[in-house]
């Protein structure tokens, strides 16, 4: 029987620039694209459900050509069979999580504004946790983590090693693109509460797992993150992409 991999993209929201934010193309698509080729079942899902809409500099088809290079996205881009779940993602309220095997929470700058305050997207990160399946986060998708509790009343993320987008990223972003205004920097908030935060040079593939919680740095790691959530499943990955 195939593993059912539950993944998690953000809502749509306004950015403190004013400007919409979601979920970031490369980080659903890549590790989507990985589960898939092991013959996994995947639901994409949020927090309200329905629609969800991408960054817009993550889109290659996206005027700025930030990420016209990214081959994957466009073609999946172009496919209704995919496309159409974006158009309307099941709620989690209305999701069993006996019916899955892993979670895997995507990044985007929308997560920034959607997910440390959403309880309900928390408590059910926690439960796959503590059932001891692989729970992953992917980029800045990891600010989930910032506000999760264990059942013990620890913080989740309390000693354990932990990556996401970096502080060094961040500034990459700011000085390059222009200023993001994001509403707080993950690696900062991430050791305030009292992870062990390590980071790779900027924008290079890194992921890490401690434990059944695997985590991956940004949108050129969502390979090696979904690597490992397959090995933590017990099934064959091809690390040699």
């Amino acid at each position: 029987m195939s593993k059912h991999i539950l993944m998690i993209v953000s809502n749509s929201a306004t950015s403190t620039t004013g400007k919409p934010v979601g979920i970031w193309a490369a980080e659903l698509i890549h590790p989507y694209d990985v589960f898939k080729a092991a013959g996994c079942q995947v639901t994409i899902a949020s927090s309200q459900g329905g629609p969800v809409e991408l960054d817009a500099l993550s889109d290659p088809r996206d005027s700025s050509g930030f990420s016209s290079l990214d081959i994957l996205s466009a073609k999946y881009l172009t496919q209704s069979t995919f496309t159409d779940q974006l158009s309307n993602t099941p709620a989690i309220a209305d999701l069993n999580t006996h019916d899955y095997d892993a979670i895997f929470v995507c990044g985007g700058q929308g997560t920034l504004y959607t997910f440390p305050e959403d309880q309900a997207l928390t408590d059910l990160f926690v439960s796959f946790y503590q059932d001891e399946k692989p729970s992953a986060t992917l980029c800045r998708g990891a600010c989930l983590l910032l506000n999760a509790t264990l059942d013990n009343g620890e913080p989740l993320i309390q000693g354990k090693m932990i990556t996401g987008f970096s502080k060094k990223e961040e500034q990459w972003m700011d000085q390059n693109v222009g200023p993001m205004m994001v509403p707080f920097v993950l690696e900062e908030e991430a050791k305030k509460r009292g992870a062990k935060f390590v980071a790779s040079s900027a924008f290079t593939p890194f992921a890490m797992q401690d434990g059944n919680l695997i985590t991956g740095q940004q949108r050129n790691s969502g390979f090696q993150t979904a690597g490992l959530v397959l090995k933590a499943l017990d099934l064959d990955f091809d690390d040699s992409h």
